[in-house]
């Protein structure tokens, strides 16, 4: 069916009565069927702010307004496809500002003049404020001026509450139509809005102050459209499309924007029915087909459709059989209208405008069984949903995490101490506090070549495990290099590539990070230097210095560390930490290079969120909510990635999965390491992190999973570890080639040895699922294919693979040596 489009903001009632003709025409002529003509109240309701608004005749518009007669007939055809009758819709509405508490809940309790009106909005100023309406305030709408910065944040259990109490959301645009920081305010809000209710409860609104405005707003949206996107097939032009077609890129699918202008409008108004018939009063204004003014009319709950026009009732114009109701249909209809206070199923628009009482069976979401999509081996989003935000979770938690200290003053770290390493716009990103982070149009465009990479149901794995629970993987191996480590190699390039740097030194365990680096260094014109044991990895060498990398073996005597290592150690088969020292060291002497870090760091952490923001999206779009995710963890960017996403879903009560970490049995830094300040190298040349350790001096035996051969873990995974949001499990490599295999043999493709960690985790809990015959959603993040990784399959397949166990001695061999840090860090 045809939707019926609205903007609840077209005017305020200060106008002229011509003044407010021409708005409403124009909104006709736009391809609007209702309007919303709104009075601004200062904070306090005086009784001089009772509804005066009087609605525009469609007599006088047809009239008095040029090209308004073909927009009526456009829209009576609209409205004759949905059963109704004709008028021209034009709601009252009362907006009010709130900063303080108490006179905001002696406004909404003030009914005299509240329910003069069809809707009721409330324009919070504090956080406190936001914090009301969205928990307690009897309002419809709280409407937000998102082109100015916020004083409140949209925490995910208020907007979680607003949501659940029916309440929309008023996205205001006009204001950021004429000035760009407006215009970048308005769409960071919005995006973040967008993100934390998913889409849902939306309402877009123009508020327009000129008639100039609105023709802007309705028909020339390029102005906020600063990318190309994908509109309806075919296309309208002009009018609420464009505005649909604008709110895409707030973060909503084409469908949720359409109604943002449609379904979500009605709602609210059917929320405004169900509140003031809870009051027992009802009170709405016409604009009949005649053009005559209808006046008001006072509904007392039980009172069904329009109110007298000209002395005629409603039910006059229609046929006789219809206008003798029986007792019991009048009975049927006031117990349908009572109902109103239980169900607040209320529904009114404006088509004269009929309130019905009747029951509306809510649909229930498609489940696993019973969706479309529900027997899709894979799910696949498109460009067009491809993440415009890195998610931050340091915004989400309670406590904040222990700060890098520089081991000369063992005071935080300051941008100083880091720029001579790092590029200014990831040192931003490193200590920020914000949510999100707009990731850069350039990093976009070339995530495009992969992204959004595909989710599959594990169907054949669940066949072999003779498992009831439902197996699902993330796949990052569609990437260039086969991993996820291009999520942040590419915008590590182009930071650094913006700020002037020439060069990039770096280090690599299991080649992933060189490999990905070389790729994203090569589209942006960066010299790369890589630092790894490769011995073990020879394709991966070859692949770096493809995309144009030099590779040196690790450690060496070309740094001063190398050289220092081999004389204490010279048969030590290397370690990610050794590699780090020398090239930090590289880049820390030269004034045109700069150090690159694969993992460990928050800026790396944002970068690989886009993982778990595209798996939200396909599992919604599937109706499965996960029971368990496993990741494995060496340095915790790939487990973050994934991870983080659906920890701030978790924060907000929307979901409750099981967050599970997985390491290698040789190298558990999260299971069994310390939680303490260490330096996340061999030689001492980083800051002091506090993170879980193994001891930076502890060099992990060689296994074939090298890139989770690493001493620490993450501090920002550290810290979410030691709050208690997620669990970790270490697992010997002969069950993790075993499970990979299984992999192989029955999903077709080969993991990397890293992610047969999370793969032989997921296959434990397929098999305590059969034995319990309990039915289970089980997400895996598979980072990377094992196509490069053959000599470790190899070995597996001669039977050359042992389980290497850490030992305690040498533990505390290394926790011994951990450097002292002052009280109160």
């Amino acid at each position: 069916m045809v939707s019926l489009f609205y903007d609840l903001h077209v005017c305020e009632s200060q106008l002229e009565p011509q003044t407010q003709r021409e708005r409403v025409a124009q909104a006709l002529r736009l391809g609007f069927d209702g309007m919303g003509l709104v009075h601004q109240a200062k904070e306090r309701l005086l009784e001089q702010d009772r509804c005066a608004i009087k609605p525009t005749e469609l007599a006088a518009l047809l009239s008095a307004t040029e090209g308004v007669g073909k927009a009526v007939e456009a829209s009576k055809a609209k409205v004759a496809r949905h059963g109704n009758a004709y008028t021209c819709r034009q709601f009252t509405r009362l907006n009010f500002p709130a900063d303080d508490v108490a006179t905001a809940q002696a406004a909404v309790a003030n009914t005299a003049v509240t329910s003069t009106y069809d809707l009721l909005a409330v324009q919070p100023r504090s956080e406190r404020l936001f914090a009301l309406a969205c928990t307690s305030l009897d309002v419809d709408i709280i409407s937000l001026d998102l082109s100015r910065r916020l004083p409140f944040r949209f925490k995910p259990a208020l907007v979680k509450a607003a949501l659940a109490r029916g309440l929309h959301f008023e996205v205001c645009f006009s204001a950021a139509l004429w000035e760009a920081g407006a215009r970048r305010q308005l769409f960071t809000n919005a995006q973040a809005l967008c993100r934390e209710t998913r889409g849902r409860n939306i309402v877009v609104s123009s508020c327009a102050r000129t008639v100039m405005e609105l023709r802007q707003a309705g028909s020339d949206a390029s102005s906020l459209q600063c990318v190309a996107i994908e509109s309806l097939h075919p296309p309208p032009a002009g009018g609420p499309y464009d505005v649909m077609n604008m709110a895409t890129l707030f973060g909503l699918t084409q469908q949720q924007a359409q109604h943002a202008l449609s379904r979500n409008a009605e709602a609210a108004l059917q929320h405004a029915a169900a509140r003031k018939a809870y009051r027992g009063l009802l009170t709405i204004q016409w604009a009949g087909v005649d053009g005559k003014p209808a006046g008001s009319a006072g509904v007392q709950g039980e009172r069904l459709g329009p109110p007298n026009n000209g002395g005629a009732s409603a039910s006059s114009q229609k046929p006789a059989q219809q206008q003798q109701q029986q007792p019991q249909q009048q009975q049927q209809q006031q117990q349908q209208a009572k109902s109103l206070k239980r169900r607040g199923d209320a529904r009114a628009g404006r088509t004269g405008l009929v309130v019905r009482a009747v029951a509306s069976p809510v649909k229930p979401s498609a489940g696993p069984q019973d969706g479309p999509l529900a027997k899709n081996t894979k799910i696949q989003l498109g460009e067009r949903v491809l993440p415009r935000q890195w998610y931050n979770i340091l915004a989400d938690l309670d406590k904040p995490m222990p700060p890098p200290l520089n081991p000369k003053t063992m005071q935080p770290v300051t941008v100083d101490d880091l720029v001579p390493i790092f590029p200014m716009g990831l040192i931003e990103q490193e200590v920020s506090l914000e949510r999100y982070i707009d990731i850069p149009d350039e990093v976009r465009e070339v995530y495009k070549l992969w992204r959004p990479t595909p989710m599959y149901r594990a169907r054949r794995l669940e066949k072999a495990l003779q498992t009831p629970a439902r197996i699902y993987y993330k796949y990052e191996g569609v990437s260039p290099a086969g991993s996820h480590k291009p999520n942040t190699a590419v915008p590590q390039a182009y930071y650094n590539k913006r700020e002037g740097v020439k060069r990039l030194t770096t280090e690599t365990g299991a080649g992933q990070w060189g490999a990905s680096l070389a790729f994203a260094c090569s589209l942006f014109d960066l010299e790369c230097e890589v630092r790894s044991s490769f011995d073990s990895k020879p394709y991966r060498r070859i692949l770096m210095e493809v995309w144009g990398a030099t590779v040196h073996s690790s450690p060496s005597d070309l740094t001063q560390c190398g050289r220092d290592i081999l004389a204490r150690m010279p048969d030590t088969p290397g370690s990610l930490g050794i590699a780090i020292s020398e090239a930090v060291e590289v880049a820390a002497q030269d004034p045109d290079a700069k150090y690159a870090l694969g993992s460990v760091l928050n800026h790396v952490m944002l970068h690989q969120t886009v993982i778990g923001e595209e798996a939200l999206l396909q599992l919604e779009k599937i109706g499965e909510v996960p029971d368990l995710l496993v990741g494995c963890t060496g340095g915790g960017s790939n487990f973050a990635g994934l991870a983080f996403p659906f920890i701030r879903e978790k924060l907000a009560s929307k979901m409750n999965p099981v967050i599970r970490a997985v390491e290698p049995a040789a190298c558990p830094s999260l299971s069994k390491g310390k939680y303490a300040y260490d330096f996340g190298d061999t030689a001492g040349l980083t800051p002091l992190i506090k993170m879980h350790t193994l001891g930076s001096q502890y060099v992990p035996d060689p296994i074939h999973a090298g890139g989770l051969r690493y001493h620490g873990m993450a501090p920002m995974v550290s810290h979410v570890y030691n709050l208690g949001l997620m669990e970790a499990v270490s697992i010997p490599q002969r069950e993790c080639f075993e499970a990979a295999v299984k992999f192989a043999r029955t999903e077709g493709i080969l993991p990397a040895p890293e992610s047969s960690h999370a793969v032989a985790a997921a296959v434990r809990e397929a098999e305590r699922c059969r034995e319990a015959g309990e039915e289970k959603v089980v997400l895996i993040a598979l980072s990377g294919h094992g196509l490069h990784d053959m000599t470790a399959y190899a070995k597996y397949m001669e039977g050359a693979v042992d389980n290497i166990i850490h030992t305690d001695e040498q533990l505390h061999q290394a926790w011994d040596l951990l450097p002292k840090i002052p009280e109160g860090f």
